[in-house]
């Protein structure tokens, strides 16, 4: 009995190891992101402010907000010019 549970423990943590990465955005997903972006700013600014995209997890992870939220800030950062973006899962960025 002890070395089932061990087994269905073993095989229930790589499951959940394997599940823990992000998802890869196909090229459809990332054109429906693209899309989604603005098509110019809405207000002008002197220079552009930085942001931290924060995306450390404890127990469940976004795997497909994390990289959809990240390429579409990414986008917005690119094609409105109004913030550079560090994305960062070391809280010493913080």
């Amino acid at each position: 009995m002890k070395k089932f549970i061990l087994s269905i423990s073993s095989i229930l943590l790589t499951a959940a190891c394997i599940h823990a990465q992000d998802m890869v955005l196909t090229p459809e997903m990332q054109q429906m992101i693209a899309d989604a972006c603005p098509p110019a700013p809405a207000v002008k600014i002197d220079k552009p402010r930085k942001i931290l995209f924060f995306t450390k997890t404890a127990g469940f992870r976004h795997t497909e907000g994390i990289p959809a939220g990240k390429y579409a800030f990414q986008n917005m950062a690119d094609k409105l010019g109004l913030f550079d973006i560090v994305f960062s899962e070391d809280t010493a960025d913080i």
